[in-house]
């Protein structure tokens, strides 16, 4: 849903103020939905563990111990997502579509490399396929960040760029 609202604010910058600017509104947001994205995963994460200690049956163990695993992978996938919409504001779809593949490859390769090892202990199974999300994530959002380089659009960190709450309010707008 972000990326559909600024990628409009976003083209809009670009061609009516140029690459400097729309970069540091770019990466005003991209450090705001990193604090938000933060916020929530340690908030589910910590509910998810504190939840664990109070249930018996095994699958709703199961499931709350797997959660602090695979929330970093929400992080990810936002900004995998966000990214995306970017370089599709620069006409570069192949390599992100493409890219897309990666969670099914590594889950594929979890299940058939590790999975049947690991199928009597099923807290070992979901935590294997949880870290084989969280890497595919990892390796996807890698290779989108340097598609964003060659484009000059890595997001910077700063202080300014934190306080630049007019991108923020455009979004909202």
């Amino acid at each position: 849903a972000l990326g559909s609202v600024f990628v409009p604010i976003l083209t809009d910058t670009l061609e009516t103020q140029g690459l400097d600017s729309a970069r540091k509104k770019f990466s005003t947001v991209t450090l705001w939905l990193f604090f938000l994205l933060t916020l929530i995963t340690v908030l589910f994460s910590g509910g998810s563990l504190i939840f664990s200690c109070f249930v018996e049956e095994e699958r709703w163990k199961l499931a709350a111990l797997t959660v602090p695993v695979v929330m970093p992978y929400c992080i990810l996938i936002c900004f995998i997502g966000v990214y995306t919409s970017i370089l599709n504001t620069f006409k570069i779809f192949v390599l992100p579509a493409l890219l897309s593949l990666m969670p099914n490859i590594f889950m594929i390769g979890m299940l058939y490399f590790f999975l049947p090892d690991l199928i009597d202990t099923p807290l070992k199974a979901l935590r294997a396929i949880s870290i084989a999300m969280v890497l595919s994530g990892i390796i996807e959002l890698f290779f989108l960040l340097i598609i964003l380089k060659q484009k000059q659009m890595l997001p910077e960190i700063s202080k300014k760029v934190l306080l630049n709450f007019s991108a923020i309010r455009e979004i909202w707008e």
